[in-house]
């Protein structure tokens, strides 16, 4: 049953799983519900012995204790009354996709004899243990109608969150985008599982890097932020918030360049190679303007600090900040830009590409009595402004960083790109410069 590998995707193998389990969820985007899915099938098909299961919990624990791991609270976590750990998964899939059941049953049923031999060859197991363990990692919460309601999660605990997690959105439209642009208001950073503050952005960026290295594809990851305006006036809370923000992602920052971890020094060296930061500052002094041109669009283009009115009635944008916009204070955004676009459709029904799409964020509660975790949803384009604003920063930024450039839109000249960015307020910073702020 072992195969020998030929390189396949990720998207080929979950194909693969699918022939054999019809029904399994996805693997980014539903991972604990996946692992609960690949167990039942490896139990199935352990056959009965004696009228029971072959492949009891207990058979199970013993095998995986043989092999030298052990997953605590198995059976709560294999009927999902408890969390499975990005450990766990790794554990229990790399036992399953390595022992698969091959059993010879009597006529009444009870197995006469099984063998085991490997699922998938050794590079597929390690690619579907890395894509759900880190889809773990990153804050997926795996709280959707295909899971079983428990005692212990009544149904009218339960609030079925709005879109996707967002470790995992983040990944797949990376994959897809020639440049990542993270937008930040008063909330710069969206907390994608609890307590996982500094780990959390520590997992994200190393999967950013792992894609990127995989697909030998290098591209820019753009921050843009708002440093306020840097006053003491009481009433100004939202001047400070963005303030405090910056600070957030600057401490974030020294955490990966400070603490020891794993790979820290070629990760380092990765982010400043394709980190660039752009910090709107109502204090800078942008220089001789003359012979620069007046951008076609202002500096809330770039950071979402005002609501652009597309979105203001828009319903995704409202589940998210709520019916009256009164969680306006959690805003986050990020913006994928892809050279060669997106398929979609004009209001006509014709065909187009769109080069960049929209993501906001926000944090909800799984459960009454649960922490936060973060979720995203698609928003449409805001207009052709923020579209010019997000082309120019585009080409300041590769320019800047070295980076080729990449786009099937009308050239900019990046130098005049840079130039109109600080006629605005902004300073455009490589990550050397904006660790000194």
């Amino acid at each position: 049953m072992a195969e020998k590998d030929s390189g396949d995707s990720l998207d080929s193998i979950v194909v693969k799983l699918k022939e054999l389990i019809p029904d399994i969820p996805e693997p980014d985007s539903q991972p604990e519900a996946f692992v609960r899915s690949i167990h039942r099938s490896w139990k199935s098909s352990g056959g009965y012995a004696s009228g029971k299961p072959r492949h009891s919990d207990r058979f199970l624990t013993e095998k995986l204790k043989e092999s030298g791991a052990e997953v605590r609270s198995l059976t709560p976590k294999l009927v999902g009354k408890t969390r499975i750990s990005a450990r766990d998964a790794e554990v229990l899939l790399r036992f399953y996709f390595q022992n698969w059941p091959e059993s010879e049953e009597s006529e009444d049923g009870d197995v006469i004899s099984v063998r085991y031999a490997a699922l998938l060859s050794k590079e597929r197991i390690d690619a579907i243990v890395a894509l759900v363990s880190d889809a773990i990692a990153t804050g997926v919460v795996s709280i959707v109608a295909a899971e079983p309601i428990t005692a212990e999660q009544p149904a009218t605990q339960i609030a079925y969150l709005p879109g996707e997690a967002v470790g995992t959105l983040i990944a797949r439209r990376f994959r897809e985008c020639d440049a990542y642009f993270i937008v930040g208001t008063e909330r710069p950073l969206v907390s994608q599982q609890p307590r996982t503050e500094l780990l959390g952005f520590r997992n994200i960026i190393n999967q950013l890097k792992e894609i990127e290295e995989t697909e030998n594809r290098p591209r820019p990851i753009i921050w843009v932020l708002d440093m306020g305006r840097q006053k003491f006036e009481e009433e100004d809370v939202e001047a400070r918030q963005r303030y405090l923000g910056v600070q957030a992602l600057l401490t974030r920052f020294k955490a990966l360049h400070h603490f020891e971890d794993r790979g820290r020094e070629a990760r380092w060296d990765w982010l400043n190679k394709h980190a660039a930061i752009l910090v709107f500052d109502v204090r800078l002094e942008p220089g001789d303007m003359r012979g620069v041109r007046r951008p076609s669009f202002a500096a809330h283009h770039l950071s979402f600090t005002a609501v652009a009115p597309l979105w203001a009635m828009n319903p995704n944008f409202r589940a998210l900040y709520g019916s009256a916009l009164e969680d306006l204070d959690q805003r986050s955004f990020s913006v994928f830009y892809r050279a060669a676009g997106w398929p979609a459709l004009t209001e006509e029904g014709e065909e187009t590409r769109v080069h960049r799409r929209y993501f906001g964020y926000a944090s909800f509660a799984p459960r009454k009595d649960a922490e936060k975790v973060g979720r995203g949803l698609e928003l449409p384009s805001p207009g052709a402004n923020y579209e010019d604003a997000y082309r120019t920063a585009y080409a300041a930024a590769v320019d800047m960083l070295g980076l080729e450039g990449k786009s099937e839109e009308t050239a900019i000249d990046p130098k005049h790109a840079a130039a109109q960015l600080r006629y605005l307020g902004y300073r455009l910073l490589p990550l050397s410069e904006f660790m000194k702020l």
